[in-house]
């Protein structure tokens, strides 16, 4: 019997950890400032992201529009912070990087 192959949301999450946990994150300046409105620090940010499931998955994987490569779109739910929408992307083949594209609460449309 042959191993079941994961699915690829679960690629993309396990490779964004690995990310995640060795400090390899970029967030874009319109992050920053979203984060700093919802009184999210980097550290909390970090967290929520290492803390998506396969099941958080709302849209992906879509080609970027801008440059090579995946973007990934979660529904996230924080008991403190509510609903939020999350566009994540990997970068760099040679050392991995989490690209945090959004992170804002849910329905703000597209920022």
């Amino acid at each position: 019997m042959q191993a079941k192959r994961p699915e690829p949301v679960d690629v993309f999450l396990r490779e964004a950890r690995k990310s995640l946990h060795s400090g390899r994150v970029v967030f874009l300046g319109r992050v920053l400032s979203d984060l700093s409105r919802l009184g999210i620090t980097k550290i909390e940010a970090i967290d929520i992201l290492i803390g998506l499931a396969p099941s958080h998955l709302h849209k992906g994987p879509e080609a970027d529009r801008n440059m090579p490569g995946e973007i990934w779109i979660f529904d996230y739910h924080s008991d403190v912070h509510g609903r939020l929408y999350i566009k994540l992307k990997l970068v760099s083949e040679a050392e991995r990087r989490v690209l945090c594209i959004s992170l804002h609460e849910w329905g703000l449309g597209p920022r």
